[in-house]
C-alpha cells in the first residue's frame, strides 16, 4: 500500500504541473511579446538620406532631450520633421528635412566703356535649381560670359547653381572689330 500512494502522489503531481503549463500558456497576451527591455520603452529612430539611422530609448510618460542634430549638406538647411518629443505612445521614425538655401547673386555693370544694358541688379538663386541670365550688352562690344568677382572664375550663364554662397558676377568683354573699324579706333 505504501508503493501505491507514492505511486498516486507521483501522478497527482505531474497531473498538476501539466495543467499549470497548460493554463499559463492560455493567459499569455495575443499580439507581439513584450518583454521586459523593452515594455518600458518606445523608440524613436531618426532617418536621414545618406546617413546611419540614430535610435533613442524614451521610457513611457518621459520626454525625449537627448535629439541629435542632422549632418550638415552643403547648400541645404536640415532639420527634424518632427521636434514635439512628449507624450510619445508608440515607436516612431522621424526623418531629416532638406531645404535648398537661397543664395544673393548681384552684377557689377560698371564699364570704364560706356553705359551695360542690363535688366537685372540682382537675382536670388536656389541652391541645386536651375537658372539662366540673359546677356548683357555694351555698345562696341562682344560679350564673352560672366566671371566671379570674388575669384575671377568663370561662371556658365545658365545651368544648375552649386555654389554654397552669395556672389557678385562681372560682365566680361571683348571688342568687336566691326564697331571698332566703323568708329575709327574710338574705342
Amino acid at each position: 500500500m505504501g508503493k501505491e500512494k507514492t505511486f498516486m502522489k507521483k501522478i497527482t503531481f505531474l497531473i498538476i504541473s501539466i495543467i499549470t503549463v497548460l493554463l499559463s500558456g492560455c493567459s499569455a497576451p495575443t499580439g507581439s511579446p513584450q518583454t521586459p527591455e523593452n515594455s518600458n520603452y518606445y523608440t524613436v529612430t531618426f532617418r536621414q538620406n545618406g546617413q546611419e539611422d540614430i535610435v533613442r530609448k524614451v521610457a513611457v510618460g518621459e520626454i525625449l532631450t537627448d535629439i541629435p542634430v542632422p549632418i550638415e549638406k552643403e547648400g541645404y538647411t536640415l532639420s527634424w520633421d518632427r521636434v514635439d518629443f512628449s507624450n510619445l505612445s508608440e515607436n516612431i521614425v522621424v526623418t531629416a528635412v532638406e531645404t535648398a538655401n537661397e543664395y544673393e547673386i548681384t552684377f557689377n555693370l560698371y564699364s570704364k566703356w560706356g553705359t551695360v544694358d542690363f535688366d537685372m541688379q540682382s537675382t536670388t538663386l536656389v541652391f541645386d535649381g536651375e537658372y539662366e541670365f540673359e546677356e548683357p550688352s555694351l555698345y562696341g562690344f562682344l560679350f564673352v560670359g560672366w566671371k566671379i568677382e570674388e575669384t575671377g572664375a568663370d561662371f556658365a550663364p545658365n545651368g544648375v547653381y552649386t555654389v554654397a554662397q552669395d556672389l557678385t558676377l562681372i560682365p566680361e568683354w571683348e571688342k568687336d572689330e566691326e564697331s571698332y573699324r566703323w568708329w575709327g579706333h574710338l574705342i
